[in-house]
């Protein structure tokens, strides 16, 4: 899976902006992409909720985008938000 890396600075965004930010970047890629696992580190929330597959490197939901299709993992700002596409 390839990680690409989004720095913002200058402006706060919320989880609707990051979700469209980071669609419209895959489907640049891939016109078919489907939002396979996130995670919104200021209200400690990601999806899927109930993953419990983590291991030492990865978060249940992390593992979860990675084995059911994950091309892309884009993280905003550090890993504030992330987001795993097809």
């Amino acid at each position: 899976m390839k990680e690409i890396r989004i720095s913002l600075d200058g402006m706060e965004i919320n989880f609707e902006t990051a979700k469209a930010m980071t669609k419209a970047l895959a489907q640049s890629y891939n016109l078919d992409t489907d939002l396979l696992a996130w995670q919104d580190r200021k209200k400690k929330t990601h999806s899927p909720p109930e993953v419990n597959c983590d291991t030492e490197e990865f978060k249940g939901w992390e593992e979860y985008g990675r084995h059911h299709g994950g091309r892309w993992e884009m993280r905003i700002n550090n890993g504030e938000y992330t987001m795993i596409y097809s």
